[in-house]
Formats: C-alpha cells, sequence, structure tokens
C-alpha cells in the first residue's frame, strides 16, 4: 500500500489461500455493511517490524464513507491491516 521498495524479500511466494478466500475474510472482517469484494484481488508483498508477508488486498465497500482495504495474510488467511480509503473533509 505504500509503494516502497524493499531489497531482499524472505517468504514462501506461493499462497496458501486463495483470493476467493481472502475475499470471504475480509467480508467478515468489515461486517454486516459488506455485502461484495471488488475484484480484481491484488496479491502484494509488505513488511512490518522487519518481516515480509505475502498478503492479499480486497476492496471492500461498506458504506459511501467506508470503502475498506483489507490485507489479509496470503498464508495464514489472519487480517494483517484494514484501511479506509475515503478521505473526509474534516471541515
Amino acid at each position: 500500500m505504500g509503494g516502497r521498495f524493499y531489497g531482499g524479500i524472505e517468504l514462501v511466494p506461493h499462497p496458501t489461500i486463495d483470493a476467493e478466500e481472502s475475499a470471504r475474510i475480509a467480508k467478515h472482517e468489515v461486517g454486516a455493511g459488506a455485502d461484495s469484494v471488488l475484484r480484481p484481488i491484488r496479491i502484494s508483498v509488505t513488511r512490518r517490524d522487519g518481516q515480509d508477508h505475502l498478503v492479499w488486498a480486497a476492496t471492500v465497500p461498506e458504506d459511501p464513507l467506508h470503502v475498506w482495504i483489507v490485507q489479509v495474510d496470503a498464508h495464514d488467511g489472519r487480517v494483517f491491516r484494514r484501511v479506509n480509503r475515503v478521505i473526509v473533509d474534516p471541515r
């Protein structure tokens, strides 16, 4: 999600769970307001605390003010991060 370059990535490059399973996990994470997951569901590498993770990034609309990007670990299915992509003017 940050567009940064990381050298020396170390991880298993083959996901254990597929994109559709990650979509179900992401939809469950968002909850009752989520009735769909936008396609495509992208796979990427992200780094946290010096460790690399292969993650699926699913876009899950909840309502007009909440469109979530939910990153799901592609190996164990844990939700790695959840970010609202809607920016609201604070005025």
